[in-house]
Order: C-alpha cells, then sequence, then structure tokens
C-alpha cells in the first residue's frame, strides 16, 4: 500500500511573479499544480512543497494583433471548443484536441 502524499508546504500565490518568486526559491522540490491529480498518481520523490496556481486566470484563449495565446491552465476541451481556432492556420490545434481526450460521462 502506497502512502498519501502530504507536502511539507503549500502555496497559493496571489500573482505570476509570486509564483516565479516561489518557484526560484524552491527550485526543485516544488511543483505547480492547477488541479494536481496526476501528482496523486505519480509524485516525483524530490517533491516536498506544491505552488498552487488555480486561481490566477491561466485558463484563457486570446487573439491580438500578435497572435492567438494560450494560457498555461487552458483545458483542452476549451481549445476544441475555441471559436477563435474554429478556423484559419489555427483550426489544427481544435482539430488535435478533439482527439486527445474524451468527455466526461
Amino acid at each position: 500500500m502506497t502512502s498519501l502524499f502530504r507536502p511539507r508546504e503549500y502555496h497559493r500565490p496571489d500573482n505570476l511573479s509570486e509564483a516565479a518568486q516561489l518557484l526560484s526559491d524552491l527550485g526543485k522540490k516544488a511543483k505547480l499544480i492547477a488541479g494536481g491529480t496526476d501528482l496523486l498518481v505519480n509524485k516525483p520523490p524530490e517533491v516536498e512543497c506544491l505552488v498552487d496556481v488555480a486561481n490566477l486566470d491561466l485558463n484563457y484563449i486570446r487573439q491580438d494583433k500578435d497572435g492567438i495565446k494560450i494560457g498555461a491552465a487552458t483545458t483542452v476541451d476549451l481549445i476544441e471548443s475555441s471559436e477563435v481556432l474554429s478556423s484559419g492556420p489555427y483550426v489544427v490545434l481544435s482539430e488535435a484536441a478533439s482527439i486527445m481526450a474524451t468527455q466526461y460521462l
């Protein structure tokens, strides 16, 4: 029987700068999470601290004059259903997302 992962430290930064500073300070003993379920399955042995970025608004797809910006926590479902990605040169992202994951049952 495997033991439950209990981090020594848990951090929930208020902004990206704070998250970056935490990761810099903590190094390899820190792991970014935005949901963390994969951490329950495969926790690297050096991980002692969690930096939770779920509240930092990283789930987005935006288009501007420079192109498309996709946030680091953007879900596959959002990529698949995004109107921004439904045509033009970025449609391949939407098409790839449609075969990557299944819908919830």
